[in-house]
């Protein structure tokens, strides 16, 4: 642009953005700050120079920087809010920034915190582009930009690589610095080749293939240019390892130093393999400074250890470190810790444990991150002022490369804990991290480490930590119930965690070595409630699903049920599992009783609010199932099962079109989840819509082919007029029958959908003597309407033993 345009620009009104002061200029354009006028928020326009408007690589990497950075979300990468022309300029809209150029600040080294923090947010970022398959080829100190609140932002995509564009890389050549948005005044030259000479990687240099370990190299060049205050001195473009950041900067961390080097690698396949990889040492790093730091003096001296206090180091990173933790947890019980930022951080009403990171590299040793998760999340759950997401919804972000501001969006929640879990031998060790995603800070990070047998223990010292770490005051009740506890013993608690995991599946095989694995943790451990408790959870659940046959397994679940109580009344479990057992027995106000008392101990256990509103259902009292099972949602917000058992709640109520929104939403989410589209069947059917029932009940038989959804097929069939379809259904599942057991409830549906009443209400006096626990709804299902005046059905209702005063919809 000509300086007589620069002068008429501003002031302009381009598409609708009005143009206020010129930012900075570079080879790929000229920024400006601008007002959006729509929506009345500050904004920074970068325009094409006009000589380069007509020049068709200029245009393409100006489009490639808005394509790549618009389809990356994430906080520590500069937002594209819009591209458009302006008199055939082409623009880009972007965020505003306020700070400077990270280049600008290497005339010194930083603080070595501060390179840890950063790099850890930078190393995030990148982990997310190259997560999409973008790389960015251009990492260096002028395209990393540091806001005024010391956030980091990648900045300049405009030479990336995506993930449709395989064979861009070319000879490699020397470009001017560029800058971002908001204070720039060098940008990359078009024209020239990718990558910027000293900070690109070997391979880069040579022109050869790459691949997300370029970016890697020129992250690490970065790192030590911010540790040690100067470039890394690589001549060739062969390149080579820079030279020891220690060298340059004597006192700085070995850990630091290790992970710059690493990074910086020469060879690529010596080198760090992806970015995910870097963070997860970088944030080791800040945990083990953070811990030190927290217990007093020792801050600087996790990553400057020097003099005769090295020693004292080498003492508390070895055997003494968990007593030193141990004075920190003592810190925080007398409400000494303060968060970072003070009130400014606001007030933490809820928070999400995500699931703990398994550092033993076995996937055989899944199992025991998970349920150190899952104990994590359950004893934070009894503090009642306080939302925590239950275990459902958590395991959903294993192994996602969401930032933690979008997970804490998804799920609602103001803070998150992250960690990791490490088990050798009969040792235990917990990392932990909380995170207030609304400033993006950690609160505190810890390490704890204990003997196998004292893990119930472990659990509880985290817990007490993130309730100090976020300023909560636990009430009497809830200290009690986090205080200490016995051992347990080693043997018994991993049987019992191995059970957890294959009781989680509810599939016919995870239920039988479910059973397996609690029965050894109680035959090791016959004191042991949790043990009882998911032994009475593995028979309900199979007898429930159709997995186990009633009979003696009945008496076996009660039997482990009580016992469980009887152990430990304070587990909230127990009780769950005991009303459950009193559901299916129809024991209803027992079952009442057990599901209050479990909720009492623990006001955020999801899945106690979930059974109970089935529980309440069943007895008709449908709003109160209603309400239950919002607060379940609420708790459970990734919980498909969940969100389906809400919409059913509305069809109970006759609510047909709500239940349908709800339906409709939850297979939105998704579509591949067989029993919304079950359920959605059912409220077009109650609706009057035959059509789309049978549409709903295909589409769930195709996604589930077991005999109840080609049962309910058939219903669909015959109630839409399809009959002959129906009975063809009907008699495969009669052929079926003489191979396998096949329910006489899958009958009643298809007889019911053909209008045959009376052998309908026989085969369901038939699952009454089997299975009454398959009928626990019969009352309210709008299913069994054309039933209700039957005499029969009247009396099979009074033997399911409702209570009177349950509001029945008996005559509906």
């Amino acid at each position: 642009m000509a300086p007589s345009e620069l002068t008429l620009m501003i002031g302009q009104t381009v598409s609708h953005y009005r143009v206020l002061e010129k930012i900075g200029r570079g080879g790929m354009g000229t920024i400006y700050k601008a007002e959006d006028t729509r929506l009345g928020r500050p904004v920074a326009i970068k325009f094409l120079p006009r000589e380069y408007s007509q020049d068709h690589q200029a245009v393409e990497r100006f489009q490639r920087e808005a394509r790549a950075a618009s389809a990356l979300n994430h906080p520590h990468i500069y937002t594209i809010y819009d591209v458009g022309e302006h008199e055939g300029q082409p623009f880009i809209v972007m965020e505003l920034l306020e700070g400077q150029p990270l280049k600008q600040r290497l005339d010194s080294p930083l603080d070595p915190e501060q390179v840890v923090e950063l790099g850890i947010q930078i190393a995030d970022a990148l982990a997310a582009a190259h997560a999409k398959g973008i790389i960015h080829r251009d990492i260096k100190p002028a395209n990393i930009f540091i806001t005024e609140r010391g956030q980091a932002k990648i900045l300049d995509f405009g030479v990336a690589k995506l993930a449709t564009q395989q064979n861009e890389e070319g000879p490699a050549a020397d470009t001017p610095d560029g800058a971002g948005p908001g204070a720039q005044d060098d940008l990359t030259r078009v024209g020239m080749a990718v990558g910027t000479l000293g900070y690109m990687s070997p391979e880069q240099g040579l022109g050869k293939e790459l691949d997300a370990r370029t970016d890697i190299y020129s992250f690490g060049v970065v790192l030590y240019e911010m540790a040690t205050g100067r470039p890394a001195i690589l001549d060739d473009l062969g390149g080579r390892t820079p030279p020891s950041p220690r060298a340059a900067r004597p006192g700085l961390s070995p850990d630091l130093e290790r992970i710059i080097r690493k990074a910086a690698e020469k060879d690529r396949e010596l080198r760090y393999q992806t970015m995910a990889d870097v963070r997860a040492d970088l944030k080791r790093l800040k945990q083990d400074t953070d811990a030190v730091r927290l217990g007093g003096a020792l801050a600087q001296e996790r990553i400057f250890p020097s003099g005769p206090r090295a020693h004292l180091f080498s003492l508390l990173t070895g055997g003494a470190f968990a007593a030193a933790l141990l004075v920190v947890l003592w810190f925080f019980m007398m409400g000494w810790g303060q968060r970072p930022g003070g009130t400014d951080a606001g007030v933490i009403e809820s928070l999400a444990v995500l699931p703990l990171q398994n550092l033993s590299g076995d996937p055989e040793e899944e199992y025991f991150a998970d349920g150190m998760t899952e104990a994590l999340i359950t004893n934070l759950s009894k503090i009642g002022s306080l939302k925590v997401i239950s275990r459902t919804s958590a395991m959903r972000y294993k192994g996602t490369d969401k930032s933690l501001p979008e997970i804490a969006r998804e799920l609602g929640v103001d803070a998150i804990v992250e960690g990791s879990v490490l088990r050798a031998g009969d040792r235990v060790r917990i990392t932990a991290q909380l995170v207030d995603v609304a400033t993006d800070q950690y609160l505190w990070a810890e390490s704890y480490e204990r003997d196998l047998g004292d893990v119930l223990e472990l659990q509880r010292e985290v817990a007490r930590a993130v309730a100090a770490g976020i300023q909560i005051t636990l009430t009497p009740e809830e200290q009690a119930s986090l205080g200490t506890i016995s051992a347990v013993d080693p043997t018994a608690y991993e049987a019992y965690l191995r059970g957890r995991y294959h009781w989680n599946m509810r599939t016919e095989e995870g239920i039988q070595k479910s059973l397996d694995y609690f029965q050894q943790a109680v035959a090791q451990d016959p004191d042991y409630a949790s043990a009882y408790s998911g032994l009475a959870d593995a028979y309900t659940i199979g007898m429930e699903y159709g997995y186990l046959p009633a009979g003696e397994n009945r008496t076996r679940s009660r039997t482990a049920a009580l016992r469980a109580v009887e152990l430990d009344n304070s587990l909230p479990e127990a009780h769950a599992s005991l009303a459950m057992v009193f559901a299916s027995e129809r024991e209803w106000l027992a079952g009442e009783r057990e599901f209050r008392r479990a909720l009492e101990l623990n006001p955020n256990y999801a899945k106690a609010r979930h059974w109970y509103s089935i529980h309440l259902a069943a007895m008709g009292r449908l709003e109160e199932a209603l309400a239950e099972m919002e607060q379940a949602v609420a708790l459970d917000p990734a919980s498909l099962q969940a969100e389906v058992w809400l919409g059913t709640c509305l069809l109970y109520l006759r609510r047909y079109d709500e239940a349908i929104g709800q339906f409709e939403e939850t297979i939105e989410k998704d579509p591949y989840y067989f029993n919304s589209h079950y359920w959605l069947g059912q409220a077009y059917e109650a609706k009057g819509w035959p059509e789309q029932a049978v549409a709903a009940y295909e589409k769930a038989a195709s996604l589930s082919e077991t005999p109840h959804q080609r049962a309910t097929l058939a219903h669909g069939y015959a109630v839409a007029g399809r009959r002959a379809e129906a009975r063809k259904i009907l008699g495969e599942l009669e052929e079926l029958a003489e191979e396998k057991y096949v329910s006489p409830y899958d009958f009643a549906v298809v007889y019911l959908g053909l209008g045959d009443n009376d052998r309908a209400i026989e085969l369901l006096e038939q699952v009454y003597e089997d299975h009454p626990e398959n009928l626990r709804h019969i009352k309210v299902r709008p299913w069994f309407d054309p039933l209700r005046d039957h005499p029969r059905f009247q009396s099979l209702l009074q033997r399911m033993n409702f209570p009177e005063e349950s509001g029945a919809l008996t005559n509906r």
